[in-house]
């Protein structure tokens, strides 16, 4: 294989107009299909913003209905509990029965002590 001499050939890649017009249809397509592609993304993006408010405007309810809960929880007292009830109602009927005790007693000594 003979190499020509530098005037025969000209240096560089030759590209043809029709393969210049095909790159550019391939172009057109591709930018066609990012520009639908786009088109169902706006949808989309404004559906997810409509929902990020929805979830904004929960997100507010959730922490007033928390805040509500926990001051409720922090007035409340605790339960008492039930040995506590028995012993102060064993207290109470032994304090009456002290009571109706002491009041014969007096009752007694007083007709006693009257002539």
């Amino acid at each position: 294989m003979t190499i020509p001499p530098e005037r025969d050939h000209q240096p560089g890649v030759v590209i043809t107009l029709r393969e210049v017009w095909e790159q550019g249809q391939e172009t057109r397509e591709i930018v066609g299909g990012l520009a639908a592609d786009i088109g169902e993304l706006v949808a989309v993006n404004r559906r997810l913003d409509s929902h990020s408010k929805t979830l904004v405007e929960h997100d507010g309810r959730l922490d007033k209905l928390e805040i509500a809960q926990a001051v409720v929880a922090a007035q409340q007292r605790p339960r008492t509990p039930w040995y506590v009830t028995v012993g102060a109602v064993v207290g109470i009927v032994t304090g009456l029965g002290a009571l109706i005790t002491l009041m014969t007693m007096l009752g007694q000594i007083s007709a006693a002590l009257t002539p």
